[in-house]
């Protein structure tokens, strides 16, 4: 039932899959299936819901019914998100399930859950993955949702009553092993499931049981407390009052529980009167209020909230949803025969001072995910729009993974992604495109050409090593996150370096030390990470040698920051690596507003020569 297509060089972000897709889910030695509706012209990195019907109702019924498939397919094309509908075994959930049943229904729907990170047919990120149930089956999205909170961007239940005290407790109790992005079998960090906030609306039936337990739960979890109604009294609102740990990072107002009593008499036919809806409602049947029903529930609630990969348990925030920014330009043109994708973000005391020239950002997302996505993980608009410089986000054109990275997962379909060895057939040249870019840019924006820098994220990351030794010249200082040259890469960078005395090139990388599956955050003589540093220590042409400080010299900043840097004959920080504790392979906010003050800004580039700012001139860059 799943439609295919080649990749049009002139169309390429189209899906090369779409439609309706039967997935298999073994569970202990039961099979379970999930049947998974991909819309067509769904945009790369899309959102994914999990979605779960009350006794009785399969997966094909839901499908047909739910209203989550209409909407699906009239929302914007940026907006769209693939659909995973789940089903009760023999026509009923388990509502009385225990805690951690190995073979059960919360286990049924984290098996589902996990099929949302295959890339055989779908392109999803990690940051958008919902839970939406009704009747008996939002009672267990409700536990499975307490049972791996750091997986879900938002939680919505409609019509599904009370979750046992016992439940409730044992979830709020035990430690949390699965903290976004990376494993905590030992649990070093302590993090209880009940400490862990997510946005979730709690809708009830008149006069059905309410939900009070688990509106306890959600309150304690997110350290919410009352902020009073929505549009008179359809929705409670408790939201987050105290700080967040990181504030860069995570947003309070994502912390937030909603509570509504739905009118309808069937329980979850009707929506509170008085949210919004979408513009254009003339595609819903009049006949399926449940299309109304979730069109309120997605524009109104989950669309707001990403969990990305950051700090154990995630980074809750609002999104940004900067393509709607605007002061954010979009531009989709044909370079060298193939149809490309940018943004550019031109911060308004920019556009008020059009004589003046300010630096320039060159931002890489990393594998299978697009320039727009990198904008809202990084933030790196609101830095720019802080102090007055323009950011630019380019998407790679989909292809499949490099089998050097990972050779045991070679079947993924074409997702975004840079040809950073220049070596791969029938791909464009990323060097080249990246450098048109980049000219154009500064012929038609008011940029410092003193002041242009690149940063990317994983396989971004690589690309942009791969510039700063194609075209140094360029920039004036590099920022590579999660930025080793990982895999078997080494050998073509190199190649490619025709000098280890070529012009010297600012670089600062970065890893977390939870990403070990493809970064050693310890640097050692013979690991990836420890040649990295070592190749742009010579590059550079730094005293000494780069093994020397592998052991020693690391400066602490801020508990969980461990920065080692090398300076050269002037004490300026010429090569700078740091480990972030606890961090999977992610980027941050916190993390582009460190490379920005205490890097990019620093540092200025005329022809050969590079100019080192003091920290005075760094604030008022």
């Amino acid at each position: 039932m799943l439609k295919k297509r080649d990749i049009d060089p002139l169309d390429p972000y189209k899906p090369p899959e779409w439609g309706i897709l039967e997935q298999e889910i073994r569970i202990g030695d039961r099979i379970r299936r999930i049947l998974t509706y991909i819309p067509d012209n769904i945009c790369p990195a899309s959102a994914g819901i999990l979605i779960l019907g009350p006794d009785g109702q399969s997966a094909e019924e839901l499908l047909a019914d739910s209203g989550w498939k209409e909407l699906a397919e009239i929302v914007p094309e940026e907006e769209r998100m693939a659909l995973f509908f789940l089903e009760p075994e023999n026509g009923q959930w388990n509502i009385a399930e225990e805690y951690e049943t190995a073979d059960g229904d919360v286990a049924y729907v984290y098996a589902a859950f996990m099929k949302c990170f295959e890339r055989l047919h779908y392109d999803l990120h990690e940051s958008r993955i919902y839970l939406y149930g009704t009747g008996e089956g939002g009672r267990i999205a409700q536990m499975a949702a307490m049972s791996e909170p750091a997986g879900y961007a938002g939680l919505v239940i409609i019509g599904a009553g009370d979750v046992p005290k016992t439940y409730c407790s044992a979830c709020m109790q035990d430690y949390c092993e699965n903290l976004n992005g990376f494993a905590d079998p030992l649990f070093r960090k302590k993090v209880r499931k009940g400490e862990i906030p997510m946005p979730v609306w709690i809708m009830e039936q008149r006069g059905g049981q309410l939900s009070q337990n688990i509106l306890n739960y959600w309150v304690h979890a997110n350290r919410a407390e009352k902020r009073g109604n929505l549009a008179k009294d359809d929705v409670t609102v408790y939201e987050r009052a105290e700080a967040m740990p990181y504030p860069d990072d995570q947003d309070r107002e994502a912390c937030c529980v909603w509570h509504s009593v739905l009118k309808g008499p069937e329980g979850c036919r009707e929506e509170p009167d008085n949210l919004s809806r979408p513009t254009e409602q003339s595609w819903i049947r009049k006949e399926n209020q449940n299309a109304v029903l979730v069109s309120t529930v997605w524009n109104s609630f989950m669309s707001r909230f990403r969990r990305w990969m950051a700090d154990p348990g995630g980074s809750l925030r609002t999104d940004r949803r900067y393509r709607k920014d605007p002061d954010m330009e979009f531009y989709r043109e044909a370079v060298d025969g193939w149809m490309r994708e940018w943004m550019i973000y031109v911060p308004p005391g920019v556009k008020a001072a059009p004589g003046r020239e300010v630096p320039m950002v060159l931002a890489l997302h990393g594998y299978g995910c697009t320039g727009e996505i990198y904008a809202g993980n990084t933030d790196w608009p609101r830095i720019a729009r802080e102090y007055g410089f323009i950011t630019v986000f380019p998407t790679g054109i989909p292809a499949g993974l490099e089998r050097d990275i990972d050779p045991d997962n070679p079947n993924n379909i074409p997702v975004p992604a840079w040809n950073f060895t220049c070596e791969t057939e029938g791909r464009p040249d990323d060097v080249h495109f990246l450098r048109k870019l980049t000219e154009r840019v500064c012929a038609e924006y008011p940029v410092d050409k003193s002041r242009i820098y690149a940063t990317g994220h994983s396989q971004g990351s690589l690309m942009v090593q791969r510039l700063a030794v194609a075209m140094p010249e360029v920039f004036a200082a590099v920022a590579p996150c999660s930025g080793v040259i990982f895999g078997a890469m080494f050998d073509a960078f190199v190649r490619t370096a025709v000098s280890e005395t070529s012009v010297q090139l600012p670089v600062w990388m970065l890893a977390g030390q939870e990403e070990s599956w493809l970064i050693e955050a310890q640097p050692e003589p013979e690991n990836a990470t420890g040649k990295t540093i070592t190749f742009w220590h010579r590059r550079n042409g730094l005293p000494g040698t780069a093994e020397s400080r592998f052991r020693h010299h690391w400066n602490r900043y801020r508990n969980r920051w461990l920065d080692l840097t090398y300076e050269d004959s002037d004490n300026h920080p010429m090569l700078r690596y740091t480990q972030v504790e606890y961090m999977p392979h992610a980027t941050m906010p916190e993390m582009s507003r460190r490379i920005w003050e205490e890097f990019f800004a620093c540092w200025s580039r005329t022809g050969r020569n590079l100019t080192f700012f003091t920290e005075k001139n760094n604030k008022t860059a």
